[in-house]
């Protein structure tokens, strides 16, 4: 039988994503959809529970994905993920979403991806994790800096689906930067 890698964090544990989870996640991506600054504008009003499980079960090569749980009432608040994973390279994308709205602007964001990261780094053995944010969405993007990545300049702009992106990156080097945004030890 194969081992369930949970994650745990002083507030949440985070675990690999499921088919149960499929009317969960298409509740959340079609309230994002219409939030300004989402990665999930205008694309997912149309989402339906058979096209998410569609995706689940035949688009979700080279990625992984888990939703992250309130320890207190083990109640789902949001996602993250892996893609883009080049093991040759040591690199990957990473991606996160709060979609329970009321539990935005907690920290759950900030504690969830910090120890995603982490496990991307100390378990998955990356040598580097990129993101792709909307240019607009600062609080995401400082939520992303604090937590130890740097802007890339890009000679060529970013534009996705109309709306301009920015390319930001941190180093299996600079672990420690996440290490201490979550106040946790070396």
């Amino acid at each position: 039988m194969k081992k369930i890698n949970i994650i745990d964090t002083p507030r949440l544990f985070l675990r690999p994503m499921s088919e149960r989870d499929t009317n969960l996640i298409v509740s959340w991506r079609k309230v994002l959809a219409n939030e300004k600054n989402s990665a999930f504008i205008n694309d997912n009003k149309n989402l339906t529970f058979e096209k998410q499980l569609f995706w689940f079960k035949n688009g979700r090569h080279n990625r992984m994905d888990y939703i992250f749980c309130e320890k207190i009432n083990e109640k789902p608040i949001g996602s993250v993920h892996f893609k883009n994973i080049n093991k040759f390279e040591g690199e990957a994308e990473a991606g996160k979403m709060i979609g329970e709205i009321k539990q935005k602007k907690k920290g759950f964001a900030k504690e969830a991806f910090g120890f995603w990261l982490k496990y991307g780094f100390e378990k998955l053995e990356f040598k580097k994790i990129y993101i792709l944010t909307n240019k607009k969405n600062t609080i995401n993007i400082n939520l992303n800096l604090g937590l130890g990545f740097k802007i890339l300049e890009v000679k060529k702009k970013l534009i996705i689906k109309g709306e301009e992106f920015i390319k930001m990156e941190i180093l299996k080097k600079d672990i420690y930067k996440i290490k201490n945004a979550l106040n946790i030890s070396l």
